[in-house]
C-alpha cells in the first residue's frame, strides 16, 4: 500500500461531511449551541468534540466521489481508504500511530513516517508526526497495488492524546 497526498484535508473534510449528511449520518459537533445561548457566545458544552471517521473514494462520472464508511476497496479501479481527524485544536502537533492488521505480505510505505513490520508481514505500524493546520483537521489516504495482498484489512488510529478516539475500522481489499 503506498500514500497518497493529493486531497487537500480541508476539501476531503468537507465533502465528508456533506456525504455523511446525505446517509443521514450524525457527526459529533453537529448539533449546534445550548438552548438559550447567543450563537456567537463560546461555552463548553457547544464546543465541537474531535471526530475520527473512514471515507474511501468511487469513481463517478469521470470524478472521485467520498463515501462515508466504505468497507470494500477495489485494487483494478484505484480506489483508496482515507480517515479524516476533525474539530481538533488549530495547528496542534500530533504524534499519530497508524497500526494495520493485513493478510500475510502486505506492504505499506510511506515518505516521512517510522514504518515496521512483524516477520510475515501481517502488522505493520507507521508513525507520523502530523499537524492540524488552520481547520483543525488531520487526514491520510492510502492507494493499493497490485502486490498488496487480498483479503481482510484492519486499521487502528492513535493520535497521541486522550481527547481523540478512534474506533478500530475494518475493510476488504478485493
Amino acid at each position: 500500500m503506498r500514500i497518497w497526498k493529493t486531497v487537500l484535508a480541508v476539501s476531503l473534510a468537507a465533502c465528508c461531511l456533506n456525504a455523511a449528511a446525505k446517509d443521514n449520518m450524525s457527526l459529533p459537533g453537529d448539533a449546534g449551541g445550548v438552548h438559550g445561548q447567543a450563537a456567537n457566545e463560546p461555552s463548553l458544552l457547544s464546543a465541537p468534540k474531535p471526530n475520527v471517521y473512514f471515507v474511501g473514494n468511487d469513481k463517478q462520472g469521470g470524478g472521485e466521489v467520498f463515501l462515508s464508511g466504505k468497507r470494500y476497496y477495489r485494487r483494478a479501479l484505484n480506489e483508496k481508504m482515507c480517515w479524516v481527524a476533525e474539530n481538533l485544536p488549530p495547528f496542534r502537533q500530533y504524534s499519530v500511530t497508524e497500526t494495520f492488521t493485513s493478510p500475510p505480505g502486505g506492504m505499506f510505505m510511506a515518505p516521512n513516517a517510522i514504518t515496521m513490520s512483524n516477520h510475515d508481514r501481517s502488522r505493520h505500524t507507521l508513525m507520523w508526526q502530523m499537524n492540524s493546520g488552520e481547520q483543525g483537521v488531520l487526514s491520510q489516504c492510502w492507494g493499493f497495488e497490485n502486490s498488496d495482498p487480498s483479503g481482510q484489512f484492519r486499521l487502528e488510529l492513535d493520535f497521541g492524546t486522550d481527547s481523540v478516539q478512534a474506533k478500530p475500522f475494518e475493510f476488504e481489499l478485493q
